[in-house]
């Protein structure tokens, strides 16, 4: 099957010491090296910096544009990280919020087709918070 999407909220890829680290990281790593894979919306990540990103990132950055919105120190469980294989054409990337809203546009290289991407990771128990993301989405 082509042009696959994944999302995962991890729960955390900050902390190399924890006990899931290194399967969550084979786990994704076998993701982009599917040659079906388009894109992978990974949520939750912890990740404050571009320092603290995963290998990954440098490993399959010749296949893939990684788009990051970073957790904030106000907001630790927050983190977005979308890679898109660069058979898309990043047109135009905004963080709308730091670790939880972020818009792609992306354009196909060979058919021109264009997408608007959001990954909007928020908690569901918050609806104001949803209604919030969702008129930032419609604008």
């Amino acid at each position: 099957m082509a042009d696959e999407i994944y999302h995962w909220n991890v729960n955390g890829l900050k902390c190399k010491q924890s006990i899931n680290y290194v399967g969550k990281i084979k786990q994704i790593s076998s993701i982009l090296e599917n040659s079906s894979t388009l894109l992978v919306n990974i949520q939750e990540t912890h990740i404050p910096s571009e320092k603290e990103l995963p290998n990954f990132v440098n490993t399959y950055k010749l296949l893939f544009n990684f788009i990051k919105s970073y957790s904030t120190s106000g907001d630790v469980f927050s983190g977005i990280l979308v890679g898109i294989r660069k058979t898309e054409n990043i047109i135009f990337s905004e963080v709308l919020e730091n670790g939880r809203l972020l818009y792609i546009k992306t354009k196909n290289n060979a058919s021109d087709t264009t997408k608007h991407i959001f990954s909007i990771y928020c908690n569901p128990s918050d609806p104001i918070k949803q209604k919030s993301f969702n008129s930032q989405t419609q604008g």
